[in-house]
């Protein structure tokens, strides 16, 4: 009985021997390493240099305030509520599946950025390695690794300071949605019900996710199996699919209502309605601006010229179409020739090559599309920010489709003589290009982790020590900006300036954004206690009045114009 057992170690070292012995698996295997290294540098560079987000620092008050038996809350920085805390705040869109395990590293390992921002690693590698996943498929392990880097290539950073994604650690959801989305696909083709439930996990990492689920509806109904089946069959699937998905929500909101309770809990809806409405989504036609320069702006994500990653876009699509063409060249010839029907022609013949497509390829590629279309033509964001849960799946499966296409077009199956010289010279320059681009965007994204901003982490940290020094039980912030890092990294609350006491803490991202009522902040100042690069700890008078009512004396007469 033992006897395979032995064949089977013996067998192992000669098989591990004969396969590093091929040169080209040697190279494989530096290349892995290379872009292990390249993921972890970014990562962990983010872990312990980048400083804390202003966003990002707002959203971790919830698993905070979690672990120290406050519930599930964030502090209420409207003036008009007096700085009261908010249950399950609909503003905190980083949804559950990120926060819930931040509580738990909490409370495990203590409260601070590491111990927050490590959660994130499990969702990186999953990315990742969906990923590779992915672009194994489509064109083999190299355009497979490829597909792996080029997730690096975007610019996270490209809305400073408005809002930003340091790096793949930051706490913020648009990783983890992207991770699921990306596993998503790859379990579509054969664990339909699995890959359901995984994209309702990726609506409770970011809501925005859920663009994703018609896509992959329609892109379920290609699949052989689920078009063969009759209308019925196609209904039981897509029942069965959605229903996989909404699961988590349910879990979820079921925790909401037995923690609120009924009135409470409508309330709660009716708050995350108003969010969705106003925040962004352009579902109350407000805020939108001429749609060229909203598609302009998926493309400011790099580190190059907006321009230029235009045209190195349009370029990638044309390549990752002709990819779609030679993913199954003789099949998709010969369906297309020979395709029949109850619908003739052009169409049905359409119908029976694109079924030849990946279902994970038409559901990305419908993903892509929907967002597209959202983002150009409804929403009202113009944070680049909130298309990094599809752009981080997307640009890599492009790049993985443009070198098959490269590829295709180098082995050149229907073209011969000048025409094959010519398709090679086209491939290798397409090869050359996308790997040239993309190594470049990775390094500079690598650089850009080792960078600072106008504000650094060791001055934040320096802030809130000084804060936490002073023995004091809360400060105050100026109305929204209410210097959540300080207050994070201090562990002192914080309240609207004029509802609170103890001193006021102004941050330097109200003085980028908006340098006049900075200087009115600064104006409130009765004695500067400590001041660093933009960071200020001031004392003010005890009366001061509410700052809302400072900013716009005409409501002192009318409070009640001012909705909630």
């Amino acid at each position: 009985m033992t006897q395979p057992d032995v064949t089977l170690r013996s067998a192992l070292p000669s098989t591990l021997f004969a396969y590093l012995s091929v040169p080209r698996n040697l190279a494989f295997i530096a290349a892995v390493a290379v872009v292990i290294a390249a993921h972890a540098v970014v990562f962990f560079s983010t872990i312990f240099i980048s400083p804390l987000g202003f966003d990002e620092a707002f959203i971790l008050q919830a698993p905070l305030n979690l672990v120290q038996g406050n519930g599930y809350s964030t502090e209420d920085w409207d003036w008009r509520n007096a700085g009261e805390n908010l249950q399950f705040d609909a503003i905190v869109s980083t949804g559950p599946l990120v926060l819930m395990p931040v509580a738990l590293s909490f409370l495990l390992f203590g409260v601070s950025i590491a111990s927050a921002r490590i959660v994130m690693l499990p969702f990186t590698l999953i990315l990742t390695g969906s990923l590779f996943v992915l672009g194994r498929r489509i064109g083999g392990r190299w355009v497979g690794l490829v597909s792996a880097l080029s997730v690096l290539a975007l610019n996270t950073r490209a809305d400073w300071p408005t809002t930003v994604i340091f790096g793949p650690s930051d706490v913020l959801g648009e990783y983890a949605a992207a991770a699921m989305i990306a596993l998503a696909l790859v379990l579509l083709p054969r664990h339909r019900m699995a890959a359901g439930l995984v994209l309702g996990l990726a609506t409770l990492a970011k809501f925005i996710a859920f663009m994703a689920v018609p896509a992959f509806m329609l892109a379920l109904l290609l699949v052989p199996a689920v078009a063969s089946s009759g209308w019925r069959g196609r209904l039981r699937e897509l029942v069965g699919f959605v229903a996989a998905v909404i699961v988590p929500s349910i879990v979820w909101e079921l925790v909401k209502f037995l923690s609120l309770g009924p009135v409470a809990y409508g309330e709660s809806l009716l708050g995350y309605a108003r969010f969705v409405f106003r925040s962004g989504s352009g579902v109350d036609g407000s805020g939108r601006v001429f749609f060229v320069e909203r598609l302009s702006r998926m493309f400011a994500a790099w580190h190059v010229p907006t321009v230029v990653a235009i045209a190195l876009g349009a370029a990638l699509i044309v390549l990752a179409l002709v990819g779609i063409r030679y993913y199954f060249p003789a099949r998709f010839s010969d369906s297309w020739k020979t395709a029949s029907g109850p619908i003739k022609g052009v169409w049905a013949r359409f119908l029976a090559a694109a079924r030849l497509v990946p279902i994970e390829i038409w559901a990305a590629a419908a993903t892509l599309g929907a967002f597209t279309v959202w983002w150009s033509f409804i929403a009202s964001s113009t944070f680049i920010r909130h298309t990094m849960p599809v752009m981080l799946v997307a640009v890599p499966i492009l790049v993985a489709l443009a070198l098959r296409g490269c590829i295709g077009l180098w082995r050149g199956e229907s073209s011969a003589g000048r025409a094959h010289a010519l398709t090679r010279a086209v491939a290798a320059v397409g090869i050359a290009s996308i790997l040239g681009v993309t190594l470049l965007q990775v390094a500079l994204t690598v650089k850009q982790s080792f960078g600072t901003q106008e504000w650094t982490r060791t001055q934040q940290q320096e802030t809130a020590d000084f804060v936490r020094n002073l023995g004091i039980d809360q400060v105050q912030g100026f109305g929204w900006w209410a210097s959540p890092e300080v207050r994070f990294l201090s562990g002192v609350a914080s309240a609207p300036l004029g509802t609170g006491s103890g001193p006021l803490v102004i941050s330097p991202i109200l003085r980028e954004l908006d340098p006049a009522n900075y200087d009115v902040a600064r104006g409130f100042c009765e004695e500067t206690l400590y001041e660093n690069e933009g960071f200020v700890v001031c004392t003010v008078s005890p009366d001061v009045a509410p700052v809302y009512l400072l900013l716009d004396p005409r409501r002192v007469e009318e409070p009640e114009v001012v909705e909630k």
